[in-house]
């Protein structure tokens, strides 16, 4: 019989799914575990989702997402941002955040390589990036610094194999947003 794969063996279950399914099981809970919502989905958007099956939308898209997508993403970001990315190439729509983080970790990393994460995490983040053989490393936040990285335990945590830094802001679990000025001292 084949056995899994090393990578596989050492992700393990997120507490958070096991949160969410215990409270599936009782009554007038309201779960924050997942992001999922307590409302069912609003009519406009049953009606449209409707329409696209009856227009026959039930094809697979193109691996970055449609086009005119990825069009209105481009204007947005133009508008709201002054950022200008080019939809053809410098635009991925993916199917959620940890997929694009999945993505992108796997886009950058190589076994072997270090990325630093905030401490307190999002439980899907050391397992992503254990999926891509890489190694995570931890830098502690707290309150007091309302959640975000210092550049000098940035700097501590550092060695030759890092790779990159996630920084995610609002950030998951705790709600910190980086500031500008932090932002800029890291940079």
């Amino acid at each position: 019989m084949k056995q899994l794969s090393v990578v596989s063996q050492t992700v393990q279950p997120s507490p958070i799914r096991e949160m969410f399914n215990r409270a599936q099981q009782m009554t007038d809970v309201i779960s924050f575990a997942i992001g999922e919502p307590d409302f069912t989905t609003p009519p406009h958007i049953i009606d449209a989702a409707v329409e696209a099956l009856r227009r026959g939308e039930t094809h697979y898209t193109p691996n970055a997402g449609l086009l005119p997508l990825r069009q209105a993403l481009s204007r947005e970001l133009e508008r709201t941002r002054g950022i200008d990315y080019n939809p053809d190439d410098q635009i991925i729509v993916t199917a959620g955040a940890m997929e694009g983080l999945l993505l992108s970790m796997m886009t950058l990393l190589d076994p072997g390589d270090e990325l630093i994460l905030p401490d307190p995490y999002w439980t899907n983040y050391p397992g992503q990036v254990q999926i891509c053989s890489a190694v995570p490393r931890f830098v502690p936040v707290d309150e007091a610094n309302h959640f975000q990285y210092s550049a000098e335990s940035l700097a501590s945590a550092i060695t030759n194999r890092t790779k990159g830094i996630l920084i995610n802001s609002p950030a998951n679990p705790t709600g910190g947003v980086a500031d500008p000025g932090t932002l800029a001292s890291i940079a």
